[in-house]
C-alpha cells in the first residue's frame, strides 16, 4: 500500500466529530447524546456512524471536500465579462455595469460577483467610505485656503453624533462622543 494513502488532513471539528462517533461505536455514548453534543440530527449521526464503520476516520470528512462546486463560474465566462467591461463599461461602477450588461449584452452577472472580479483584476477600487471622502475634502480645502476658524455643520451624522445619551454611567455621561470628522476638526482646532 502506498504510504500517501494513509495521510489525510482533518479539521478540528472533524477530529471532534470522529472522537464522538468513536464513543458511540464503543457504546460509551448513545446516538441521541452524540447528536445533541454535535448539534446535528439523530439521522445524520446514524449516517456518519455507518460511514465510519466502513471507511474509518475518513467517514467524518465531507465527500465534496476538494471538489469544485456545481455553481462555479467558468473562467472563459469571467474573462469575457471582464473584456466587455473594459471595452464598453470601464467608467461604470459594478452595479450599473451589471445592469447594462444584462440589458445590452444579454449577460447575467451578479453585481457583487462583478465587483469582486473587477477589484481582483485591478479595474475597480473599493469605496473607502464617505467619512474618508469628507476628510479628504477637508484636507484639500485646508491646503488651498488655509485653516478655517469655524465651520457650520448641519445635523448630518457625518458631522455630529446623533446617538442621545449613549453613556449614562457617571464617569462617561459627560464625555463628548465625536465622529471621525469631529475628531479631525478638533485636532486642527476648528470650532
Amino acid at each position: 500500500m502506498d504510504s500517501r494513502e494513509d495521510i489525510f488532513m482533518m479539521r478540528a471539528e472533524e477530529i471532534k466529530r470522529y472522537q464522538v462517533i468513536q464513543k458511540v461505536l464503543d457504546k460509551e455514548m448513545n446516538q441521541q447524546e452524540a447528536a445533541e453534543y454535535l448539534r446535528v440530527t439523530d439521522r445524520q449521526i446514524r449516517r456518519v456512524v455507518k460511514r465510519v464503520r466502513v471507511e474509518g476516520e475518513r467517514g467524518v470528512i465531507h465527500k465534496l471536500r476538494g471538489k469544485e462546486g456545481n455553481r462555479k463560474i467558468k473562467v472563459s465566462f469571467k474573462k469575457k465579462v471582464l473584456e466587455i467591461y473594459e471595452k464598453s463599461y470601464g467608467d461604470f461602477g459594478p452595479t450599473l455595469a451589471s445592469e447594462k450588461m444584462r440589458e445590452r449584452e444579454g449577460i447575467e452577472v451578479n453585481e457583487e460577483t462583478l465587483r469582486l472580479w473587477l477589484i481582483k483584476a485591478g479595474l475597480w477600487q473599493e469605496n473607502k467610505g464617505k467619512a474618508k471622502k469628507d476628510l479628504g475634502g477637508l484636507k484639500g480645502y485646508i491646503k488651498q485656503n488655509g485653516l478655517p476658524r469655524i465651520i457650520y455643520l448641519d445635523k448630518h451624522s457625518t458631522y455630529k453624533n446623533n446617538q442621545k445619551d449613549k453613556y449614562t454611567d457617571w464617569p462617561f455621561r459627560d464625555k463628548e462622543e465625536l465622529t471621525q470628522f469631529g475628531r479631525a476638526c478638533k485636532q486642527y482646532k476648528i470650532d
